[in-house]
């Protein structure tokens, strides 16, 4: 996935909110789990930590997620969020998060976004 740097995500200081980026890890870790899920169930946040190593000050971060591990129930999954340097050559890790997520029978009658 990509975060394209805005002034809406920007805290304080001028960096990409923390908050900003762990939902976009959180995303990646559940369109990761999602690509392993049985037909008929969705993914749903169980927990997740994120940990920050550098603010996030260019115009573009990357965030790749991966399972760890798929079960009928919960899967386990970790994405990390990177920073091109300006000749991109070099990412640069920004966060790390780990997360679980539960995969839910989706109802009958169920629509995405409402």
């Amino acid at each position: 996935m990509r975060l394209n740097r805005s002034p809406d995500f920007l805290q304080q200081q001028g960096f990409i909110h923390g908050g900003v980026i762990t939902s976009a890890l959180d995303s990646a870790c559940g369109f990761a789990a999602l690509s392993l899920s049985a037909t008929g169930t969705e993914v749903l946040s169980i927990e997740f930590k994120t940990s920050f190593m550098a603010p996030a000050r260019g115009q573009e971060i990357f965030i790749e997620g991966v399972v760890l591990k798929s079960g009928r129930r919960v899967s386990f999954c970790e994405a990390k969020a990177y920073e091109a340097n300006a000749e991109a050559e070099e990412r640069r890790l920004i966060a790390a998060m780990t997360s679980s997520l539960a995969h839910v029978e989706v109802p009958p009658d169920w629509k995405p976004g409402g």
